[in-house]
């Protein structure tokens, strides 16, 4: 139980961190406007930053997820189909957050 209350803190700590990271470039990009900017840039490194902490977080958070599935199904069938529903709304998630993308933040292909 405490570790479990650990990784949510820490999920917490670094989700908050990709968003605070996230914040400040939307404040640079209403102040000075968007502009692409190559990788090799410094100012690369702040939504660089809020990527990879959201992606840790997200990681962290999945197997998190898995855990408390693993403990609450002990029968493999109730077990399976736990996860499959699970995956069901972690895809509808997904595709609600894609369809929720501004199409003028977004260039088409």
């Amino acid at each position: 139980r405490r570790k479990a209350i650990e990784c949510l803190v820490l999920f917490i700590i670094i989700n908050a961190t990709g968003n605070i990271l996230a914040f400040c470039q939307e404040q640079d990009a209403l102040l000075h406007g968007v502009n692409a900017f190559d990788i090799s840039e410094l100012k690369a490194l702040k939504p660089s930053l809020a990527f990879a902490c959201w992606g840790f977080a997200d990681a962290q958070i999945q197997v998190y997820c898995y855990w408390l599935l693993g403990h609450l199904y002990d029968d493999g069938g109730d077990h399976s189909r736990a996860v499959g529903f699970y995956k069901c709304i972690q895809s509808l998630g997904f595709s609600v957050g894609f369809y929720a993308i501004p199409t003028s933040r977004v260039n088409a292909l």
